[in-house]
């Protein structure tokens, strides 16, 4: 699910870059959109927007302010989202504040900005008259400023991209709880679908490992056992000589003499594997 966000969101930007890039927009100015007919333009209804080109005296802005008023159907929008909606419809350039525009801009590539700015304003917070906080606020605001705070809060809204990998850690949670899930169903009935999934892999390799190391520690268990009953089989010899034996410690058993006869390594034949010959004779030659 993550990747597949990831490959949208960049094919998504990868699309509008190439399309804005090869599209020739009729619209490059302010003064564009005021020569034309075909598409309209609004802005929202009761805003600072509006207000400014109701109020301005500059003779291209009266003239859309206008054109504006006396459109019909209104061009005027009760919210951003309804202005938003009328551009993806088409024919149609809504005009708003630029905080605004680069925030759905960043997050609906569909959309694209025209021109400059219509004009320059600050944000200022309200305070009663002769309050001691205007010189405090003032102060704080410029401090956030130059140490470039209010770009950092501006990046982490407008540009953050952390979300999806969110997306990436719930995902991977619900595999594991399903994996989990799924171990724990399936582990009951030994079903072969178990053996497919990852986990059903792991378990079978450690149990084969486990399985591997029991049935070695009981073939070295049994030849230890072998071993030393080897003595009572074989004939004692009569010279006492250096002998091999297996088993622990401070315990009384015969020792493996250093000559075997044929009758004796016939008979210690049939109890030990062909193998375990060769390590008799290497183990009495060692002894010697």
């Amino acid at each position: 699910m993550f990747t597949q966000i990831l490959i949208s969101s960049y094919t998504a930007q990868l699309a509008a870059f190439l399309t804005v890039e090869r599209m020739s927009t009729p619209i490059e100015s302010t003064a564009d959109l005021a020569s034309q007919q075909k598409i309209r333009y609004g802005t929202l209804k009761s805003g600072s927007t509006m207000d400014f080109f109701r109020e301005s005296k500059i003779p291209i802005y009266e003239r859309m302010w206008s054109v504006m008023e006396s459109s019909s159907p209104p061009v005027f929008v009760n919210s951003s989202k309804e202005g938003i909606a009328r551009v993806k419809a088409g024919n149609y350039a809504y005009m708003m504040e630029s905080s605004m525009l680069e925030y759905y801009m960043e997050r609906d590539c569909h959309l694209q900005r025209i021109g400059g700015l219509l004009d320059s304003k600050g944000y200022g917070i309200a305070l009663p008259k002769g309050s001691p906080l205007r010189d405090i606020l003032s102060r704080t605001v410029l401090q956030l400023q130059e140490r470039t705070i209010l770009e950092a809060l501006k990046n982490k809204w407008w540009r953050d991209m952390q979300s999806i990998f969110y997306v990436l850690l719930t995902g991977l949670t619900v595999a594991m709880l399903m994996a989990l899930g799924e171990y724990c169903i399936e582990s009951r009935n030994d079903s072969p679908r178990l053996k497919l999934t990852i986990i059903g892999m792991i378990y079978d390799w450690w149990k084969g490992t486990s399985k591997e190391n029991k049935e070695q520690k009981a073939r070295n268990k049994l030849r230890n056992v072998q071993l030393d009953t080897a003595g009572q089989v074989l004939p004692n010899s009569s010279t006492p000589s250096k002998g091999y034996t297996s088993g622990r410690k401070n315990e009384n058993r015969d020792l493996i003499p250093n000559t075997i006869s044929k009758e004796g390594l016939r008979r210690l034949s049939r109890m030990l594997p062909a193998t375990d010959e060769k390590l008799i004779h290497q183990r009495l030659k060692d002894s010697k």
